[in-house]
């Protein structure tokens, strides 16, 4: 397998990982309160993230998720 095939899967695999784990905590949350739900379900993303740029010594793995949660949550606020 080759490096880049590697980091393309390590990157899929941690955004897939803060994904689950927002919707997670974001169905824990109560859904009357919209913003509390966004900011519990940032947080979970941000710290799955951040833990995989960690344990892969990569803090590039955070840059896409400046572009990636901000429509994600949009799409949150037009549902609700």
């Amino acid at each position: 397998m080759s490096k880049w095939t590697r980091g393309l899967l390590v990157c899929a695999l941690a955004y897939a990982v803060a994904l689950a784990a927002s919707v997670a905590i974001g169905w824990a949350v109560s859904p009357n309160e919209p913003w509390w739900v966004i900011g519990a379900a940032d947080l979970a993303g941000t710290v799955a993230i951040f833990a995989f740029s960690f344990l892969f010594k990569n803090s590039s793995l955070y840059d896409a998720y400046w572009s990636a949660a901000p429509p994600v949550i949009g799409a949150y606020l037009i549902a609700v």
